[in-house]
């Protein structure tokens, strides 16, 4: 139930594509003024990723965590499977600071889903990935709320590549049109989503709780087949 309101909400709390007024507003911005639009480059610094040789074994198993697809299934990203070292950096993989937002530009996933992440420490990526750097004046938060929900708009630009494979173009992504408002009223939205995420998560953990102490209870209530058999 809180993940649909979620959902519902961030649908009311940005403007449909073509206009740039929400139709849902917190009351101490009613009278704000129509958001400004914007291109998606106009708001972050784009940046291409970069896989390490292979062939090099010194470039792996680091401290760093090397973000792909298969690290991207949340929205907030604090490791990743894959790890490089400072040499791998020092020799041309990239690497960004926390607050960075990571999207996927190529891969089959594409074909169903845009996974969308935002770190929160620094990290690198490799070449099937984009990391947006927000500029001055831009919430990097709300503005990784709003890509989450601009997803289907994402999902009706990707082109079929080679082998079935879903791309992105980083020149079509670069000129999207989003609306964006004062930075307050950025501010005041992506504390309202993150705290119903933050909500979202602690119920979801107290679920799991739950479950684990009722098998761990049912086994504790029946007798074993060994016990049933003596």
């Amino acid at each position: 139930a809180l993940k649909a309101h979620k959902k519902c909400l961030m649908q009311q709390l940005f403007p449909q594509p073509g206009e740039t007024t929400p139709r849902l507003r917190f009351p101490e911005f009613e009278n704000a003024g129509e958001w400004e639009n914007k291109t998606l480059g106009e708001l972050v610094n784009i940046q291409s990723g970069a896989t390490p040789s292979k062939a090099n074994p010194a470039y792996w198993n680091g401290s760093i965590p090397w973000v792909s697809a298969k690290d991207m299934k949340r929205l907030f990203l604090d490791g990743a499977e894959d790890h490089i070292s400072n040499e791998a950096i020092e020799d041309g993989a990239r690497l960004v600071p926390a607050g960075t937002i990571l999207i996927l530009t190529r891969g089959m996933t594409l074909l169903k889903d845009i996974p969308i992440c935002m770190l929160k420490r620094d990290m690198s990526f490799n070449q099937d990935v984009k990391g947006l750097r927000p500029k001055s004046g831009v919430n990097g938060l709300f503005l990784a709320w709003m890509l989450v929900a601009s997803k289907d708009r994402f999902l009706a630009m990707v082109n079929i590549a080679g082998h079935g494979t879903g791309k992105l173009d980083t020149e079509e992504l670069t000129d999207v049109q989003l609306a964006i408002p004062q930075p307050s009223e950025q501010h005041r939205i992506a504390a309202c989503l993150t705290s119903l995420d933050d909500l979202i998560t602690a119920q979801t953990q107290k679920l799991a709780a739950l479950r684990t102490h009722k098998k761990a209870l049912m086994q504790q209530l029946f007798p074993s087949p060994q016990e049933s058999q003596a």
